[in-house]
Parts: structure tokens; sequence; C-alpha cells
């Protein structure tokens, strides 16, 4: 997933790096202790759903596992 930001955002995020050089981008980025564009995604697998979709699909070709993947 690519974030992308607005001109705006990334001007102020500048801003406020000239102006205060100490400070890291990961700083600047905070608001109400979370982390801006660093967002959970809603179809994120858990390691065991991983990995059974690899034993799963290993023994397909490439047509199955685009056509296993599209399913999804």
């Amino acid at each position: 997933m690519i974030t992308e930001y607005s001109q705006e955002f990334k001007e102020s995020i500048l801003q406020k790096f000239f102006s205060n050089p100490s400070r890291s981008i990961v700083s600047f980025k905070k608001k109400n202790g979370k982390i801006m564009g660093s967002k959970k995604h809603k179809n994120q697998w858990r390691a065991e759903k991983k990995f059974e979709a690899v034993l799963e699909t290993a023994p397909m070709g490439e047509a199955e596992k685009n056509e296993y993947c599209r399913k999804l």
C-alpha cells in the first residue's frame, strides 16, 4: 500500500523539519499518539492463514494460483 499525502501536508512537514532539524520525520507524523498513514489492512491475514494458503497453493501452477488469489 502506498500512502499519498497532500501537497499542503508535505509542505507543513518540511517547514516543521527545517525549523527543528533535531526531530525525526516520524515524530512530525504523530498525531494523538498514532503515526499518521499507518493503518492496518482489513484483509490482513494471521500467520496460520498465510501458512495454510502456502500449503494449499504450493502444488498449483501459475494459472491455478492466479485463480485462487482472485477468489479471495
